[in-house]
């Protein structure tokens, strides 16, 4: 007789609900933020898994010393933490989602403090649902949310009204009063940090499940590529260039359309990173990105980055996020569109061309549609066109 051994998958309403509860009251408790990232990750396609190393700088940005150092650890994957002074556990609450660690000696206001640790998650059988869709043979695509966020963090709270009352919660607050003195100081979008500097190196598999090579890729310029021990390794560095605290880690099966585009300021390389099947919509995209540089260019601010990558990911998930000069884009909604009839509007089109405007602008998290572009709905095409050196709304 056999048996099968069962583990329940941890949802959102099995330890959401007690991380709120537990944890909120750290919400606003004076923390450093993050000033730099420095990660060397390696993805194995094969297994669906990867591991690797980061190394944050810390800075004390408040007023008054700091003692203790708060971690939250969504996804149980961060393991091994280290401060570069001495340290102890003060507490940790199940499966170390939030744990607080004191430092011997109290981070003085502007003082830096170097935190290292592991970061990694292991597929291992399979799952009756909940399994993770950023974890793929070929189209891995996981984001900052696997290493470790300093301090409270809201985005983990239940935020179904309706949820929120079974489970006796009070509503939430999205957005702090005017004036609120903690509020007035904290990124909207990355509350444990403000700008960064940010580096990494990733490689991936050399000969992965179908025995072919993946590209990885991460924000920033490629420094260097090089084949180590069965491994395809890239080094990538944004340079000066300070970024928002989000970024995240691609690879894939991908052949690259490259095309060079004369920008307001500097050359910018379009790059679109689709499977070999893929190539429907891929001139689209170069020239929408094109149009949309054109109009952004002339109407805000030179575009800030030397290249704008657009990289297909599988369609287990059906949105688009932009990070500083890399954007993730499902094939569902841009790499497998046909368009049958003249009148049907070019969605691929008109989204990479919303995308190509200064993110400087717009949070990469939080895009929305430029105003401009609702005028662009009474062009068949739904587009902006570039003509010549400036860029008009038909």
């Amino acid at each position: 007789m056999s048996s099968t051994n069962t583990l329940l998958p941890r949802t959102d309403a099995t330890y959401k609900p007690g991380y709120e509860r537990d944890w909120k009251k750290y919400e606003n408790f004076p923390q450093p933020k993050v000033i730099a990232v420095d990660a060397n990750i390696n993805i194995y396609p094969e297994r669906r898994s990867f591991d690797g190393t980061g190394h944050f700088v810390l800075q004390n940005k408040a007023s008054q010393p700091i003692r203790q150092i708060h971690i939250t650890n969504q996804f149980q994957s961060v393991s091994n933490v280290q401060f570069s002074r001495p340290f102890n556990v003060e507490s940790s609450s199940p499966r170390n989602l939030y744990t607080i660690y004191e430092l011997a000696t109290k981070l003085a206001p502007g003082d830096k403090l170097d935190f290292n640790f592991n970061v990694g998650y292991t597929s291992r059988g399979f799952k009756d649902g909940n399994d993770r869709p950023e974890l793929a043979y070929s189209g891995t695509f996981f984001d900052s949310n696997y290493f470790p966020t300093i301090g409270y963090d809201n985005s983990i709270e239940l935020d179904d009204p309706r949820r929120r009352r079974e489970e006796h919660l009070p509503d939430q607050e999205f957005l702090p009063h005017r004036g609120d003195p903690v509020g007035t100081v904290t990124n909207l979008f990355t509350p444990n940090s403000d700008w960064i500097t940010y580096r990494t190196t990733v490689s991936t598999s050399d000969s992965d499940s179908e025995g072919q090579s993946q590209i990885a890729i991460s924000p920033g310029y490629l420094t260097r590529e090089w084949h180590e021990n069965g491994r395809h390794c890239f080094s990538y560095d944004m340079g000066d260039v300070k970024t928002l605290d989000i970024y995240a880690f691609i690879s894939a099966r991908y052949d690259v359309k490259r095309e060079i585009y004369q920008g307001a300021a500097n050359p910018i390389a379009i790059e679109v990173c689709h499977i070999p099947a893929h190539t429907y919509d891929a001139d689209d995209m170069i020239a929408a990105s094109k149009a949309g540089l054109a109009c952004y260019e002339i109407n805000f601010s030179p575009f800030q980055f030397r290249q704008y990558r657009v990289l297909e990911f599988p369609r287990y998930r059906t949105f688009a996020q932009s990070f500083p000069n890399t954007i993730p884009f499902s094939e569902g909604i841009g790499f497998i569109v046909r368009l049958e009839k003249p009148t049907d509007i070019d969605f691929t089109y008109f989204c990479h061309s919303a995308r190509a405007r200064p993110p400087v602008l717009c949070p990469p998290t939080h895009r929305r549609t430029c105003r401009r572009l609702k005028h662009a709905l009474r062009n068949p095409r739904g587009v902006l066109r570039a003509d010549g050196d400036e860029a008009k709304i038909r």
